[in-house]
């Protein structure tokens, strides 16, 4: 057995339990810094998912004479903090589940701690599993596991048929903490930006004192064997007073930003969104952008494509028509092929507004490695949207399209979604409250940057003119442009300086 990694699994069952265990050096470095914002002598430390025991033996060296407590209820995991943390009483079973859904007995098996109003601290590495439908851990199907979750009281942050079980844990651990007492666990990147932990936010915002986030933009940094794509942060709350300042380290980063709790409120709307910031010149600079009107409000709306690729499939052929099919494969910054694979039967189509002018429209899905994840392009008359791609409903002026192609191409556009963007998908919620300077037609610049996005596709002169010309428009200065551009480190650095040349000139 790996105990020093954690118990030896392998790759796929470490994905099926939502299991990565936490190296110790880092372990050490939460409960620390934990342990340094409890109010009040710290007697009784918790980790409800206790794994191969790593911060229960950090806790024993960081708070020597603390009683230390574990759960887990995987057996082979169980068996190895046992092994591992001696001394620490560790209960195999179920953290999660209330008593009564076959959940642990907590006043008999912490009587210590249930007596004293709850634990000090609370601190580990909860599951990342998300539950659907097959089987978990080998005992009972996932989806009656999540009917007992559900029964226990965890519906409340449930996405649709969907539970995360972290979420179930943070909650879980906020039951058994005292006032004035901290949590402190490693969770997925998704809790700060994605859209289903937007209560979750709300709650540990207003139920605790969110002091501070620790963001990491890969799982793989803390993980080797995870996906590059995962995301996770450590999180620290006090129970008690809700939250007036979070301060936010980012990875890389040597000095936190500190956000008071209105500013939080501002850049965070409408739906309580962590930004990404990893300087206060960054803050500053996000302040300033969103004071400006939101892509939503200066457009007739933000849509998905108009089929959906596998239930509308009965509308495809292989042959001509007068419906073209474009996917989001198909589309890179102002470019779209000149034929496309697939066709759409016009007679089961139907006659849809929206197929007869251009239209301005984006990748929904794009990969977080990319050099640049937003990809928009100018679609001709006749085009049939898939739902792989977004688009924006606009007046029918090919002037006022080209101009929108070019800022959602642009720099400083998608260095706004990348402060809310926490994953590939890139729909109306991302991008709708970012900030825009909206098309006027009897703007010059408007005008200047719609001519140059129409010649953008055959002229990469012409799509680095239209990137500094809508850096002005913005109304930043060089060195918020410089600043934008560090935070595209995959870039070339000839295109980066090409821009700043353009923006000089």
């Amino acid at each position: 057995m790996a105990v020093k990694d954690g118990p030896a699994r392998s790759h796929a069952e470490r994905k099926c339990l939502g299991a990565w265990y936490t190296p110790e050096v880092l372990a050490a470095r939460i409960v620390s810094r934990a342990a340094s914002l409890v109010e009040g002598p710290i007697r009784n430390i918790l980790d409800p998912s206790s794994g191969d025991g790593a911060f229960l033996i950090a806790a024993r060296a960081i708070v020597p004479g603390a009683r230390l407590c574990g759960v887990d209820a995987d057996p082979m995991a169980w068996s190895a903090c046992q092994e591992r943390a001696r001394g620490a009483h560790v209960v195999l079973g179920d953290s999660l589940l209330s008593e009564d859904e076959g959940g642990i007995a907590w006043t008999r098996e912490f009587p210590e701690a249930e007596a004293a109003g709850g634990f000090d601290l609370v601190v580990g590495n909860p599951p990342w599993e998300v539950l659907e439908a097959a089987a978990h851990q080998g005992r009972q199907s996932r989806r009656a596991y999540a009917d007992a979750l559900r029964r226990s009281g965890a519906q409340v942050f449930a996405t649709g048929a969907k539970i995360n079980l972290y979420r179930v844990a943070i909650v879980r651990a906020f039951e058994h903490l005292r006032s004035g007492g901290v949590l402190a666990f490693v969770v997925p990147g998704g809790l700060l930006r994605d859209a289903g932990s937007e209560a979750l936010r709300g709650f540990l915002l207003d139920a605790g004192e969110w002091s501070e986030v620790w963001e990491f933009e890969t799982g793989a940094t803390l993980f080797p064997t995870a996906h590059r794509d995962l995301s996770c942060c450590v999180v620290f709350v006090r129970k008690g007073r809700p939250t007036d300042q979070l301060s936010i380290h980012a990875a890389g980063s040597g000095t936190p930003v500190l956000l008071d709790r209105a500013v939080l409120d501002r850049l965070g709307a409408p739906d309580r969104t962590i930004p990404a910031l990893a300087s206060e010149a960054e803050l500053d600079l996000m302040t300033r952008l969103w004071r400006l009107p939101k892509l939503a409000d200066c457009v007739g709306g933000i849509r998905k494509g108009d089929v959906n690729l596998t239930t509308d499939r009965a509308m495809f052929c292989d042959h001509p028509t007068d419906l073209a099919l474009r996917t989001g494969k198909e589309i890179g910054p102002y470019r779209v092929p000149d034929g496309p694979r697939r066709w759409v039967a016009p007679e089961r189509f139907g006659k849809r507004a929206h197929t007869e002018s251009v239209r301005v429209a984006w990748r929904d899905i794009a990969d977080r490695t990319l050099r640049k994840r937003m990809c928009a392009a100018l679609l001709p008359p006749r085009s049939v949207l898939a739902d792989t791609l977004n688009f924006l409903v606009l007046s029918g002026d090919e002037a006022e399209a080209a101009y929108f192609v070019a800022l959602l191409n642009s720099h400083v556009f998608e260095w706004a979604v990348r402060r809310r963007s926490a994953h590939n998908h890139l729909g109306k919620r991302i991008v709708g409250p970012c900030p825009v300077v909206p098309y006027r037609s009897r703007d010059t610049r408007c005008r200047q940057i719609a001519d140059l996005a129409k010649r953008a596709e055959k002229s990469p002169e012409a799509a680095i003119q239209a990137d500094a010309a809508l850096a002005h428009q913005y109304g930043l200065s060089r060195a918020d442009l410089a600043l934008i551009l560090e935070g595209f480190p995959k870039q070339p650095y000839a295109l980066k300086e090409a821009i700043l040349g353009a923006f000089d000139g």
